[in-house]
C-alpha cells in the first residue's frame, strides 16, 4: 500500500470527490438491498401479494410478472430511501459549503496523485453548536481501506475541533456501516444512542441509523 497524506480540498478535487461519493453510495445502497431482503416480513410481504393476486387475477403468469414488478419497485424504493438523505447540494459546490463558511472544513486524503478518502467538518445544527463539530462525508476508497486513512482522517475533525474550543465531536451514521462503527469506537467515540429514520417506509425496512459522540479532553 502506498503512502498517503491528508490536506485541504482544492477545486482540481471536485470530480475526483464526486466519484468517491457517488460510488460510496451505491455500495452502501446495494448492501442496503441485500440486508433488506434478508427480513422475514420483506418476503411475507412479497408471498402475500402473489397469493393476492393469483385468487384476484387467475393468473399464476401475470401473478409472477406483477411480484417481479413488486421486487423492481422495492429495490429502487430501497435505495431511493437511503441515497435521499445524503444527496443534498453541499457535495455540488465544496468549496463555498465546507471552505469558505465559518467552523466548516472539507479533507481529502492522497495517494500517488489520487483523491483515496475525504472527510468534513461542520458545526452541529443543534442549539449548542457552536460547542459541537459534526464529522460529515467520511469516505474511503475500497482499494485503500484498512490502511489507517479513516483514523487520521477523523483525527484530523477531531484535531480541528479540539482548535475551535469545541467539547465534542459528533456524527450520525447508518446501521450498514459496520466496519466504520468499529473505527469510531477504536478512536475513542462513544455510541450515544440508535434510532430509525424519520420515514415510514425506513421504519418498516427498519433503517436504523448511529449517534456517536467524542468528547475532547481540555487540559485543566
Amino acid at each position: 500500500m502506498s503512502e498517503f497524506f491528508v490536506r485541504l480540498y482544492k477545486d482540481s478535487d471536485h470530480a475526483a470527490v464526486r466519484d468517491l461519493f457517488a460510488g460510496g453510495l451505491q455500495e452502501r445502497s446495494s448492501v442496503a438491498v441485500r440486508s433488506t431482503f434478508s427480513l422475514p416480513r420483506i418476503w411475507i410481504l412479497i408471498f402475500g401479494s402473489f397469493f393476492i393476486l393469483s385468487i384476484l387475477i387467475g393468473s399464476v403468469i401475470i401473478s409472477t410478472l406483477a411480484v417481479i414488478l413488486e421486487l423492481i419497485g422495492l429495490w429502487l424504493l430501497i435505495r431511493n430511501i437511503y441515497t435521499s438523505s445524503a444527496l443534498q447540494d453541499d457535495m455540488s459546490d465544496v468549496k463555498e459549503h465546507y471552505l469558505e463558511r465559518d467552523g466548516h472544513c472539507f479533507w481529502v486524503a492522497e495517494s500517488s496523485g489520487k483523491v483515496v478518502g475525504m472527510v468534513a467538518a461542520a458545526p452541529s445544527s443543534n442549539h449548542r453548536g457552536d460547542r459541537l463539530v459534526e464529522l460529515k462525508r467520511l469516505f474511503i476508497a475500497k482499494s485503500h481501506r484498512r490502511s489507517g486513512i479513516g483514523k487520521v482522517l477523523c483525527k484530523t475533525v477531531i484535531d480541528f475541533a479540539r482548535k475551535r474550543g469545541c467539547e465534542s465531536v459528533i456524527l450520525e451514521t447508518s446501521w450498514i456501516r459496520r466496519e466504520a462503527h468499529r473505527l469510531y469506537e477504536k478512536m475513542g467515540f462513544q455510541l450515544k444512542g440508535t434510532f430509525l429514520a424519520p420515514h415510514f417506509v425506513a421504519k418498516y425496512f427498519n433503517f436504523r441509523k448511529f449517534s456517536y459522540q467524542y468528547r475532547i479532553q481540555t487540559p485543566r
